[in-house]
C-alpha cells in the first residue's frame, strides 16, 4: 500500500509537470495573475515564494499546503498591506484539523490598485481600479511515514479595465523528515494551470517549483529554499529566525540572486503574542520608480 501511495505520488507530479508545460507553450505572453505570488502577510514576505518546509503555521495554505497537516488547533488570521503603488492586498485565512488524519484550510484574497485613464487624445477620464480575488481551498494528510502531503485548488477572478478574466490553478506540496528527524524538508509546486485570458489574448501564469529545509535549534531557526519562477532565474532565500523571548521572535530574510544587489533583497519581521492574539509585523523595503519605501505588513492570528 506504502508503495503504491508512493507509484501515485511520483505519477502525479510527473503528470502536473508535463501538463503545465503543455498549459505554458500554449499560452506565451507576459505572465499574468500576479496576485498568485504576491504576498498578502508578513510571514509571506519574509519566506517570500519560499517556506516550502514551514509547518504548524496558517500561512501553509499559500507557502505549502502540507505543512497544514501539522496544525494541532483551528486558527484565523486577518492580514493587509499597503504597496507604493496606491494598492492593496488583505487576506482571511482559516485552517483546522479534519478527522484526526488530515487539515483543511480556506484562504481568501483582494487585490486592487487604482488607476489614471485616458483616452486616445491623451486626456484625463479619471481612475478607475484593477482588482483580483483569489480563493484557495487547501487539503493536508499524511501520506507515508513522516510523508505529508497537501494539495490547493485556486479560483482566481481578475478585472483588468473593461476586461474580466477567470481561471482555476491547483498546488501541490510534499513535507518530510530528514537526517534523524532533525530537519524539515519540502518540495511544491505552485500555480499549475491555464492562463488568464483578457480579450482573446492568453497568458501563462506564474509557475513555480520550489524546494527548501528548515531547521531548529533552541531558540534558533534556519530556513532555506531554492525557487524557480516561470520565465526568470533562480533565486535562493534565506530566513534567520531568533526567540527574544518567550513571546516575541525576530526574522531576518536574504535574497540571492544573479540581478544586482539591491535594498529589496533584505526583509525584517518580528512574531508576537499579545494577550492570545498572535500579532506579525514586516517591513520590506520597494523602490516604486525613483521613491524609495518600505511597505509594511501586518497580520492578526488567533489559534483556538
Amino acid at each position: 500500500m506504502k508503495r503504491k501511495s508512493f507509484i501515485l505520488l511520483i505519477i502525479f507530479i510527473f503528470a502536473a509537470l508535463q501538463a503545465n508545460a503543455i498549459f505554458i507553450k500554449s499560452n506565451k505572453g507576459t505572465i499574468t495573475g500576479g496576485i498568485l505570488i504576491t504576498p498578502s502577510s508578513p510571514l509571506e514576505f519574509l519566506y517570500r515564494q519560499g517556506g516550502s518546509a514551514v509547518s504548524g503555521a496558517i500561512e501553509d495554505i499559500y507557502l505549502n499546503p502540507a505543512g497544514l497537516f501539522n496544525l494541532t488547533k483551528k486558527g484565523i488570521s486577518l492580514s493587509y498591506t499597503p504597496y507604493l503603488n496606491f494598492s492593496n492586498l488583505d487576506s482571511v485565512k482559516y485552517a483546522m484539523p479534519f478527522l484526526n488524519a488530515s487539515s483543511i484550510g480556506f484562504g481568501f484574497k483582494y487585490f486592487s490598485v487604482a488607476n489614471d485613464g485616458y483616452d486616445e487624445f491623451g486626456a484625463g477620464t479619471g481612475k478607475f481600479s484593477d482588482k483580483d480575488m483569489l480563493f484557495t481551498f487547501s487539503y493536508a494528510r499524511k501520506l507515508i511515514r513522516d510523508i505529508k502531503v497537501g494539495v490547493n485548488s485556486k479560483l482566481l477572478m481578475s478585472t483588468l479595465a473593461t476586461y474580466k478574466a477567470t481561471t482555476v490553478a491547483f498546488d501541490l506540496g510534499i513535507k518530510g523528515k530528514a537526517i534523524g528527524n532533525a530537519v524539515d524538508y519540502g518540495i511544491v509546486l505552485q500555480n499549475v494551470g491555464f492562463g488568464q485570458k483578457f480579450d482573446r489574448v492568453s497568458n501563462p501564469l506564474p509557475f513555480i517549483i520550489k524546494s527548501g529545509i528548515f531547521y531548529n535549534y533552541e531558540k534558533m531557526d534556519l530556513s532555506f529554499d531554492v525557487i524557480f519562477l516561470l520565465d526568470d532565474s533562480p533565486y535562493f532565500n534565506f530566513v534567520y529566525g531568533y526567540k527574544i523571548k518567550s513571546n516575541l521572535k525576530g526574522l531576518f530574510n536574504l535574497i540571492v540572486d544573479d540581478k544586482q544587489f539591491n535594498m529589496s533583497d533584505v526583509r525584517f519581521g518580528i512574531l508576537s503574542e499579545v494577550k492570545g492574539f498572535s500579532v506579525d509585523l514586516s517591513l520590506a523595503p520597494a523602490v516604486n520608480g525613483a521613491v524609495l519605501g518600505m511597505v509594511p505588513s501586518l497580520a492578526i492570528k488567533k489559534y483556538f
